[in-house]
């Protein structure tokens, strides 16, 4: 299937009649793409009509986490898509997940938002009622195929269109820049710009060049990928029939590949970068031009959008009335933390010293080193955590992690789909971290459904937000009240003048590499703290996270500062 992006009716008609099998498109509203025109409802409509009259499928992305006050709108979002007959639905938030069985007529994808990145995250997805998974664009061929051999879900790559340079869903840039959450369909760009490396230019280097794989059709269809998607539901109505025509002389056979790369070099492109199939390859270190390259960028998302007028700001004096009346209506006491999270280094130093009241969480645990932890610290409840993203050759070491869990009586922290099926497999018990973050209490009790004890908030909340999840959720919450969080989660091999530096750009956000298994974490050199704040009565547990800390003793003893808040004081776009 030849699956094209339509921002607008024009781009629709385009990829239509270009050759697109079927297209993918959004609502005004909650969707990843919200700063693309999209379509109201009469135009979906329209849309359903005119390509249903061609024999085309219609794809409809309900694709962001979904605070609570949108549930009743992304459940009459289903309702209209359920009587237009759209044939998908691209779904990331488990509130959907709990919807589904009332829409059996639609087909359920989970979508690249959701991290598919491997094939226990295929079978879970097949056990979570998905039809289709877009799979993560930073996997190599080998592991495409192994998770296209899970039987009963079809997949789908991505084979034209701009990478990000964070694995999907797992990027809090945009958001920790400005409030505009990409896994919101805010995303702002700002990875596209220049940096400086320790104080010196340091060029483009978080911008990957494009992805371009119309050469690779037959290795993928070798493969048993279902459906080749563009992305570029941004782009006009020129680049979507140029990428549509593409692709389609590479399914139906109309060119060589030698034919097709070519004309994919010089392939009109709205953002001038440079094209590559190097992940497909494993080649992970050849995705960005080289530290100090100005490579030429052209704006996406809402800066290349000059000629909408902007809402004007609330003057902030009396956004902090604002903020004080709504966000502090049912406030808590100031609370201490009694939760720590870990990296596996930190964890027998630190526990040696302090034993937070709640236990810990310890991420990067192997068996052995996990069974040596609590043989030393018998007295501290402990929560193995596994990891946000895992691909198909450590699948095996996380299948490990949990089952010695299981047997230590240790509780598991999913932060992925694939997690949470391997760790329901082991028999350990569930608790849902960071990377299965909630911004509502239908998604918790989805996830109560699916065995998990306690959830976690989204690190990106707002106070109104996260009062509005704890005060509702049906299981105990957690929040993140202290950390720095990877803002950038990548599978781009970093080089050695990127990993060792300092990174900063024009607004002073200050980020540090970090190694963690296969991926390369950007995380702030400046933590965020909420300490000082009143937090929501019903919380659970307020979690210090001390991962890439450079003194945790001390971080945990020093109290609260007055430092950024993330988006706990504004509102979360």
């Amino acid at each position: 299937e030849l699956l094209a992006p339509a921002g607008d009716r024009a781009c629709l008609q385009a990829a239509l009649e270009a050759g697109a099998d079927a297209v993918y498109l959004g609502l005004t509203a909650l969707n990843a793409r919200r700063n693309a025109r999209n379509f109201s409802e009469a135009e979906l409509a329209s849309a359903c009509e005119l390509a249903h009259g061609m024999g085309r499928r219609v794809h409809l992305t309900l694709n962001i986490d979904l605070a609570q006050d949108e549930l009743s709108r992304a459940a009459r979002m289903l309702e209209l898509a359920s009587r237009l007959k759209v044939d998908a639905v691209l779904v990331r938030d488990p509130a959907l997940l709990a919807l589904k069985a009332h829409f059996p007529e639609l087909e359920y994808h989970l979508s690249t938002q959701a991290c598919v990145a491997s094939s226990a995250d295929v079978e879970a997805a097949r056990e979570l009622g998905a039809r289709r998974v877009v799979l993560a664009r930073e996997l190599s061929l080998s592991e495409i195929a192994a998770a296209s051999q899970v039987e009963g879900v079809e997949t789908e790559v991505f084979a034209l269109g701009a990478l990000c340079f964070s694995v999907s869903g797992r990027c809090l840039l945009s958001s920790w820049v400005g409030g505009r959450s990409g896994n919101r369909g805010q995303c702002t760009s700002p990875c596209r710009v220049a940096w400086t490396l320790d104080g010196k230019p340091g060029g483009t280097p978080l911008s990957p060049h494009d992805v371009s794989l119309a050469h690779r059709v037959g290795d993928l269809r070798a493969a048993g990928v279902r459906a080749l998607k563009i992305e570029g539901r941004m782009k006009n109505p020129s680049w979507v029939r140029s990428a549509v025509g593409l692709l389609r002389k590479a399914i139906d056979g109309a060119a060589t590949p030698e034919e097709l790369s070519r004309e994919a070099q010089r392939r009109p492109a709205t953002a001038r970068r440079a094209v590559s199939s190097a992940f497909l390859d494993g080649l992970r270190h050849t995705l960005v031009d080289p530290p100090g390259a100005e490579s030429e960028q052209e704006p996406e998302g809402p800066a290349a959008d000059a000629k909408k007028p902007a809402e004007p700001p609330i003057r902030e004096p009396a956004a902090a009335v604002l903020r004080e009346a709504d966000a502090l209506a049912h406030p808590g006491p100031r609370r201490a933390p009694d939760r720590v999270r870990l990296s596996s280094d930190q964890a027998p130093i630190f526990l040696a010293k302090v034993q937070p009241p709640a236990g810990a969480i310890v991420e990067g645990l192997s068996p052995e080193s996990l069974r040596a932890l609590v043989q030393a610290h018998p007295a501290v409840p402990m929560v193995a955590a596994l990891p946000g993203v895992f691909f198909e050759d450590e699948r095996g070491q996380v299948e490990a992690l949990a089952t010695e869990a299981a047997k230590l009586g240790v509780r598991v922290e999913a932060n992925s789909w694939g997690g949470w099926l391997l760790a329901r497999r082991s028999g350990a018990r569930m608790v849902a971290g960071p990377g299965l973050g909630l911004l509502n209490a239908l998604a918790a009790r989805e996830l109560l459904r699916r065995g998990f004890e306690e959830a976690t908030a989204s690190v990106e909340t707002d106070a109104l937000k996260l009062d509005a999840l704890v005060s509702r959720a049906p299981l105990p919450c957690s929040a993140v009240v202290f950390g720095r969080p990877a803002l950038l989660s990548t599978r781009v091999e970093l080089s050695s003048k990127v990993a060792g530096a300092e990174l900063e750009d024009r607004r002073s956000v200050r980020l540090r590499a970090r190694r963690e298994r296969s991926l390369w974490e950007l995380r702030p050199v400046e933590p965020f703290d909420l300490r000082a704040g009143r937090l929501p009565a019903s919380l659970a547990h307020a979690v210090v996270d001390l991962v890439g800390s450079p003194d945790p003793v001390a971080e945990w003893e020093q109290g609260a500062e007055r430092s950024t808040r993330f988006n706990y004081e504004r509102t979360l776009s």
